[in-house]
């Protein structure tokens, strides 16, 4: 009886652990707040525009060799020629910089699905 209890007891800090665990997932899903953002631009799928842009948004977010907050990437040649630039706040960490870039590239293309044009400004970067 005393086992019984004692795991009843338990029950409620499993439980507590296990909606933390939920309320954390989405946040570590690479996705970012943008407090402005603007789009414009189609381009077609698939095409090599849109290979291009995978490319660029890829090699920024994988950069780790840029150490001073400013990211500018191209990929491809005219017509389908893609730039990238992201630019960070002077006032953060490197770490903080690479993350913002990291998660902005990898939410603009949601956020501007298929547009050839996609800025988006948040807390910590510019992208």
């Amino acid at each position: 009886m005393t086992t019984r209890i004692m795991e009843l007891t338990k029950l409620p800090l499993f439980l507590f652990l296990v909606l933390q665990l939920i309320l954390l997932i989405p946040k570590s899903c690479a996705q970012i707040d943008f407090i402005y953002h603007i789009c414009g631009g189609n381009y077609t799928t698939p095409s090599p525009y849109e290979n291009n842009l995978k490319t660029a948004l890829n090699s920024m977010s994988s950069d780790t060799r840029i150490n001073y907050g400013y990211y500018n990437f191209t990929a491809g040649h005219e017509p389908y020629k893609v730039e990238a630039m992201a630019l960070c706040r002077s006032d953060k960490s490197i770490d903080t910089c690479r993350s913002c870039v990291r998660d902005s590239a990898a939410t603009l293309p949601t956020v501007c699905l298929n547009n050839k044009k996609a800025f988006g400004f948040s807390e910590y970067c510019l992208a």
